[in-house]
């Protein structure tokens, strides 16, 4: 039997996202299983409240500049007598870096990254030499990093995966009605939605000017903003709906006649997961890890970024063709059952964790 481990998270991005729900997720089964975890955060913040109503340990940390919020990092995981720091997000992975740099911090690290990277190539080779893994959570992303001169060796892929309870305590008749009544601009008219933060929603309202039959636009986790109304100004025919941040979104869901996820800079979507499981309908775009987890004409279709009138042409393709949908969207529940567990995504991040943890006892 293994040992159990002591693991810290830290992440200095506090907002909802799909990034901060994998991390729960991650604190939850981790802790479930036996190991020791806490997960390091901005004071106040939407994320530290949400891992105390898990009942994991959440360690608030200012990260207001780097040197400091790194030194932070470096004394809780000593004091703390953590074997691994997992940094999410930029603001953590520069901070641990330097702490480790300046041999402040001896427990191994791993990096996860969520998205593609942007880091100039120099700067991420140098990266790599200072970290014991990075996860990938795509192989997109894991693609783009060796690209751009990430040690190819230490780069490891798990793919983002769907928590059975998901799935479960599906939402009450009243709960729809009361989604469907936010959404639902136009009577009777098909809801179009995409459930994410600020990721190119203006492209599905551009491709909305191509389609004739009206339709209820619902951007789910979004509030407006001028950007955004200008174009819903634009079409008379259709009705758009803002919806801030939900902690539950299983309501909205149920609404949708199809799923949509324009965004240019995905690793693995947690929406597009939960769509999938849902037996929604999925049009997205061709881009970044999107095509990572739906195959274009078997489980979804997908469209090139930018290219609204091909946009439109997809969501009426889907609402023409219902056994199109119906097949689509059976296929791609089936996968994401069978293949994008979070027990999947637990177990493999664990062996990372002592391959990670076996590597810095080496170094």
């Amino acid at each position: 039997m293994t040992a159990p481990l002591a693991i810290l998270h830290v992440c200095g991005e506090g907002h909802p996202s799909g990034q901060s729900r994998v991390i729960l997720e991650l604190a939850r089964g981790q802790a479930a299983a036996g190991h020791r975890v806490a997960v390091g955060c901005p004071p106040g913040s939407v994320l530290e409240a949400s891992v105390r109503d898990l009942g994991v340990t959440a360690a608030p940390i200012p990260f207001d500049a780097t040197a400091a919020t790194g030194a932070a990092i470096a004394d809780l995981a000593r004091l703390g007598g953590f074997d691994l720091v997992n940094a999410h997000s930029s603001l953590d992975r520069k901070a641990t870096l330097l702490a480790r740099g300046r041999g402040r911090l001896a427990a191994a690290l791993v990096f996860t990254r969520h998205v593609r990277t942007l880091t100039f190539p120099p700067k991420l080779w140098w990266q790599t030499r200072h970290v014991d893994r990075v996860i990938a959570v795509s192989r997109d992303v894991a693609g783009r990093l060796v690209a751009r001169g990430a040690a190819r060796r230490k780069v490891v892929v798990v793919p983002n995966g769907l928590p059975a309870a998901f799935l479960d305590a599906r939402p009450d008749a009243a709960a729809i009605a009361g989604a469907r009544a936010r959404l639902e601009g136009v009577p009777g008219a098909p809801i179009v939605g995409v459930v994410s933060r600020r990721k190119a929603q203006e492209v599905l309202l551009r491709a909305a000017r191509h389609i004739a039959r009206p339709l209820n636009l619902a951007f789910i986790g979004i509030a407006a903003e001028p950007e955004l109304e200008r174009l819903a100004a634009r079409l008379p025919r259709h009705a758009v709906r803002f919806v801030p941040f939900v902690a539950d979104p299983r309501a909205y869901y149920a609404c949708l006649a199809v799923s949509a996820l324009p965004s240019r800079q995905e690793g693995l979507s947690i929406a597009q997961l939960e769509s999938m499981a849902l037996g929604i309908p999925f049009v997205g775009s061709r881009f970044a890890g999107i095509p990572d987890l739906t195959t274009d004409g078997v489980d979804g279709l997908l469209v090139r970024h930018g290219d609204t009138r091909a946009w439109a042409r997809a969501i009426e393709r889907l609402l023409d063709d219902p056994f199109l949908a119906r097949r689509l969207a059976t296929t791609a529940k089936q996968k994401v059952l069978e293949s994008f567990t979070f027990d999947r995504t637990l177990a493999s991040t664990e062996a990372v964790y002592r391959d990670a943890i076996a590597a810095r006892g080496r170094a």
